[in-house]
């Protein structure tokens, strides 16, 4: 009971008889009653609603599960149905007489191509490897060939081809010097040949220029030693002339020895030029095969 309403019941206590006031109060007392009962069926209907409502979804999703399995159970026995009629359709065609062996020759021929494949695939994998090993060999040949070709750049060769060299202006005018020609391009084995060749007459040159130096040394000696001689045996014919001065015959009369001695040096210069040939450089056309 509210404290209002028990409020009420006190004003009509106080101010009604007593019968009357017991009555109203008998009357508000079933009053509140029928209105606690009124609120208690509404909410216990309300409760069996919502319990009927969470009934009827379980129901729903109830048979919703139940169909699904009844699905999934039809389709696994159709699935077990087709596996026992092929299991049936093997076995009568093993009964049929079907060959095992040749079934394990099949089986041995699938292990063979399974073998087959693997190899395939670790040949692949080291042709993989390889490609990858020479390309990378490949760009450190190319980086030695640019730093083989700025080297010879440096020696005065050009390089017009991986497998194609030239001689360069420098060397084109140092052929024409020692009169040699027609040297195109070349291969590096035909330029190491031709170097070769090169460095070859070149040394022969330089033996020859130092035999020809040797050889003016050694007649330049001689000519000194000559004309010391010479010398000598001037001064001797001159004090043999100063004491024969007033003697008419001394005109006629010479020494021997001035005479061995003239004759000694026109034997001397005549070996000389005949000793001293000039050296002429080959031409290409004349070069042996081997110098080409």
């Amino acid at each position: 009971m509210s404290s209002t309403t028990f409020d009420s019941l006190l004003s009509y206590t106080a101010v009604s008889p007593p019968g009357t006031a017991i009555q109203k109060a008998a009357d508000l007392l079933i009053e509140l009653f029928e209105k606690e009962c009124q609120v208690i069926t509404e909410s216990y209907h309300a409760e069996q609603h919502n319990l009927e409502q969470l009934l009827k979804r379980y129901q729903d999703d109830f048979h919703a599960a139940q169909s699904l399995e009844l699905s999934n159970l039809a389709e696994a026995r159709q699935r077990l149905f087709d596996l026992n009629v092929q299991f049936s359709q093997f076995r009568q065609t093993i009964v049929n007489g079907v060959d095992i062996s040749h079934m394990w020759e099949l089986e041995s021929s699938l292990t063979h191509v399974r073998d087959e494949c693997d190899s395939l695939r670790s040949k692949l994998a080291t042709a993989h490897r390889e490609a990858e090993s020479r390309k990378c060999t490949e760009e450190l040949r190319k980086k030695d060939l640019d730093i083989l070709k700025l080297n010879l750049v440096q020696f005065g060769i050009v390089c017009q081809d991986e497998n194609l060299l030239a001689f360069g202006p420098v060397w084109q005018s140092i052929l024409k010097e020692l009169g040699i020609h027609g040297l195109g391009l070349r291969t590096p084995e035909q330029l190491r040949v031709t170097l070769d060749n090169l460095a070859s007459k070149l040394r022969r040159d330089h033996m020859f220029y130092v035999d020809i130096e040797n050889r003016l040394r050694i007649s330049e000696e001689g000519h000194q030693q000559d004309l010391l001689k010479y010398k000598a045996e001037i001064a001797s014919l001159k004090s043999h002339l100063s004491s024969l001065t007033g003697n008419p015959n001394d005109s006629v009369q010479r020494p021997s020895s001035l005479r061995h001695s003239l004759s000694h040096q026109t034997a001397s210069s005549t070996q000389l030029q005949t000793s001293f040939q000039p050296y002429t450089f080959p031409s290409v056309q004349q070069r042996s095969p081997s110098h080409t």
